[in-house]
């Protein structure tokens, strides 16, 4: 559950605040939200690179970036802090 204080008052944020609080484009959540594209393909078409090109920064094969990118992969914290890294985002802004 995400929080905000504001004057002292600790309030529950909304799905839209948190979207906005992490700095993720509108672009990517429609994506990943409406068309159902995984959050990691989302990210790095918005950003307007290939999977190999992912692949070369993150060290892997291009395979494995697709693997990544498939409907209901569950790749593990070290993974997409690898993504992330390789995206030059935080792991929070994969959290769709």
């Amino acid at each position: 559950m995400a929080t905000r204080m504001s004057n002292g008052v600790c309030t529950v944020m909304s799905e839209s605040e948190k979207t906005h609080a992490a700095g993720i484009p509108q672009e990517v959540v429609e994506a990943h939200v409406l068309r159902a594209v995984p959050v990691i393909r989302a990210w790095r078409e918005h950003m307007g690179i290939t999977q190999g090109a992912l692949a070369d920064r993150m060290g892997v094969s291009q395979a494995a970036v697709a693997k990544l990118e498939k409907p209901g992969a569950k790749p593990r914290r070290t993974t997409l802090e690898r993504v992330a890294t390789a995206l030059g985002i935080s792991v929070a802004q994969l959290d769709v």
